[in-house]
């Protein structure tokens, strides 16, 4: 049975991205989102997004003074 490994890789390489993270602590990292359930997964996923996205109009009002 062949196996996609593709999704596995980048999220390994998405989390080498982050200051101070090599990849083995990435792999770790990876391996621990795969152990989640579906949805805590998708709690995860949803946490980094809307970290993100009210970051985003945070630093927006910051910048142009809103």
């Amino acid at each position: 049975m062949a196996y996609n490994l593709a999704p596995l890789q980048n999220l390994i390489e998405q989390f080498e991205r982050m200051q101070g993270i090599g990849h083995k602590t990435a792999q770790r990292m990876a391996f621990y989102v795969l152990d989640l359930s579906d949805e805590d997964a998708k709690r995860f996923a949803q946490a980094i997004t809307d970290a993100h996205t009210k970051n985003q109009a945070v630093q927006n009002m910051l910048r142009f003074g809103g």
